[in-house]
Parts: structure tokens; C-alpha cells; sequence
């Protein structure tokens, strides 16, 4: 049975696990534009939409290659998706305003203590740094928080060292997220059953961090166990930048959130119920004997001389078993419901 992951924030915590309603990360990353501005009215507005957390990702050209790789595509794309180090204690305390939690991807080993210095609940590693960067896993692991593990770039193998990496570190709070890295991922790729297959290989809590155009992604997830959504937010698909055109708009974020808890509180449990309406509206609905001619008393009463209607009176015919096993101990008029008293058990 996978363990429980309790995360912390401010005097409260969260418990996720199957049995709550599934954990919403808000993707934010680097639709902040770098506008500490905008990044400020995502934290609010994915508070707003339902989400539990909000996720940044900690990048910076210089700390992550080699000056060597320097290219200018590559430049231009940083001045769009780097993220200031100054402002990690101003958006987490903006998050903590907006009542949610604050976190950012860590991609080099010097956001770490950083991250660490404004009391990051839990860890979200992305994959690349999941499948490339052990040390990095291993640093993040020590600091004995929740680790939420994509491994969209990873294989069986590597998933397996990533665990080990963790749990060698005393640090087995894991939730693996199934992820598909391509942006936008199409359905026919998004193979959400391997997710299943994660969470009964590795016995752990299972999400999915996805990069579809929609939300049927994640509300079929969680039929299948999710316990955690990770979903991209934008203020507006047309800006300009790497991940807002596949990002949900804050309305499509609502709604997803919505659907989501409410597929999970349509799940229910491995029991077939008969709910308290059900059973009561069904006595209602009961067929019961009635008499198809006279029945003279001591008269067989089989099928040949009952008919069925719904009602309130008589024998209802859930107890067919009876018929051609008992007799009137009285005159029956025809038409006339025939009742407990109306009849014995044929000696």
C-alpha cells in the first residue's frame, strides 16, 4: 500500500493520498513573462481557479551550460523563461497570501539552498534532471521534503536509480508523475495506462504532469488513480513564450479542477451500493400479484391466475419463488391484489 504524502504549509498540512481529492500544481514555470507583475497575479489567480500549488522552474543559463553552449538561440530563449533568484522569498510570500504553495523546480545545484531558505514545502524534480542530473536528485532528496518525480525522459532503469538515489538519502516520500515531455503531447501519446504500471512497479502514490491541449488528460487519470495534477496556467495562450500556447486559460483551469475532484468523488468505492433514494424509491416501483380471475379459497395460485402491477399493495413479486406453491385461504375477488393473508404455503 503506497504511503500517504503530508505537505506542510504555514500551521496546516495536506494529505494526499486516493482517498482526497487530488493535489492541483498549477504549472506557472515560465509564464511569468519576467514580469514579477504577472507572476504575482498567476500566484493568485491559480489560488482563485483551485489549485493547491504553484510551480515555478529555476533556471539560469549561466548555472545550467557550459559557456562553450552559449548559442544565441539559446540565449534568446533564457531572456524568456529565466527566473530571478530575488524573487523566490517575494513570490512565496505571495503564495502564502493566496493561500496556496509555493515551489520552483530546481535545475542546478546552487537553487537549492535557496529554495531551502524560503521553506519549500515539497520538491518537484522535472525529468531531465531526473534521467541526467543524480547529484542534483540526491541534494534534493537530503532535504527531506516530499518528492513529486516526473519521468517523462526516463526509462524503467532510470526511475528505479532516481528512487534509490532518494531513498539512500532516508527519504522515501514519493509520487511519481507520468509525463509525455512534448509540447503540446498529442492523445494518441499520452499512454495514460503506463501510470498504473508505475505505481504497481515502484509501490507509490502516481500523478501525471500534462502537456495536453485539454483536461481529459487528467480527469482520466484520476479514474485511474491519480493522485496529483500538474497542469500549465496562462493569463492568455497568444502571449508570447515557449509554454503558453498549450497552457489552460484561467476559466479551462477552473473547470479542470472541477472536473477533476468531481471524477474522483464519482469513483466511489469496489462495492456496489443501493443508495438510500434508490432503495426507497424503489419500493415504489415494486410488482406485485394480482388476481386475474376469482380465486375460489383453497385455489392453487400459480401464473395462470395472477397478472402484475406496480403498487403499494399485495405481494410483491420478488418472492416469485411462491407462485404455484401456495393456495387462497379465501375468496379473491378478480383484479383484486392478493396479500400475505390472503394465502398459505401448499402442505
Amino acid at each position: 500500500m503506497p504511503k500517504d504524502i503530508v505537505i506542510n504549509k504555514g500551521f496546516s498540512s495536506r494529505v494526499i493520498n486516493k482517498e482526497n481529492n487530488p493535489y492541483i500544481i498549477a504549472e506557472i514555470g515560465s509564464n511569468h513573462n519576467q514580469d514579477i507583475g504577472l507572476a504575482k497575479e498567476l500566484i493568485h489567480i491559480s489560488a482563485d481557479c483551485g489549485a493547491d500549488a504553484v510551480k515555478f522552474q529555476s533556471l539560469n543559463l549561466r548555472k545550467q551550460y557550459a559557456p562553450s553552449e552559449h548559442s544565441q538561440d539559446l540565449i534568446d530563449l533564457f531572456k524568456q523563461i529565466e527566473l530571478d533568484e530575488r524573487w523566490y522569498q517575494t513570490l512565496s510570500d505571495e503564495a502564502c497570501k493566496a493561500g496556496v504553495s509555493f515551489c520552483s523546480s530546481p535545475t542546478y545545484i546552487e537553487a537549492i539552498p535557496l529554495l531551502e531558505a524560503v521553506k519549500l514545502p515539497f520538491y518537484k524534480l522535472a525529468s531531465p534532471q531526473v534521467r541526467t542530473f543524480p547529484s542534483l536528485v540526491k541534494k534534493v532528496a537530503a532535504c527531506k521534503k516530499p518528492l513529486i518525480i516526473s519521468v517523462g525522459y526516463c526509462n524503467y532503469a532510470q526511475i528505479e536509480t532516481a528512487i534509490n538515489i532518494c531513498c539512500s538519502q532516508g527519504n522515501d516520500q514519493i509520487i511519481l508523475l507520468h509525463c509525455v515531455s512534448e509540447y503540446p503531447v498529442s492523445y494518441e501519446k499520452v499512454n495514460l495506462n503506463s501510470m498504473v504500471t508505475l505505481g504497481k512497479m515502484f509501490e507509490c502514490l502516481v500523478g501525471i504532469s500534462d502537456h495536453t491541449p485539454a483536461f481529459e488528460a487528467p480527469c482520466a487519470a484520476v479514474a485511474l488513480g491519480a493522485v496529483l495534477i500538474e497542469k500549465h496556467i496562462t493569463l492568455d495562450r497568444t502571449l508570447p513564450g515557449p509554454d503558453h500556447n498549450f497552457a489552460l486559460e484561467p476559466d479551462e483551469f477552473k473547470r479542470m479542477v472541477t472536473a477533476v475532484k468531481n471524477v474522483h468523488a464519482a469513483m466511489g468505492s469496489h462495492r456496489k451500493k443501493v443508495t438510500l433514494h434508490e432503495n426507497n424509491f424503489a419500493q415504489k416501483l415494486l410488482v406485485r400479484w394480482f388476481a386475474k380471475n376469482d380465486i375460489a379459497s383453497g385455489e392453487l395460485i400459480g401464473e395462470d391466475n395472477v397478472f402484475w402491477l406496480r403498487s403499494m399493495e399485495g405481494i410483491s413479486d420478488e418472492n416469485f419463488g411462491l407462485l404455484g406453491k401456495i393456495m387462497a385461504t379465501r375468496d379473491i375477488r378478480k383484479g383484486s391484489p392478493i396479500k400475505w393473508e390472503d394465502i398459505k404455503r401448499v402442505e
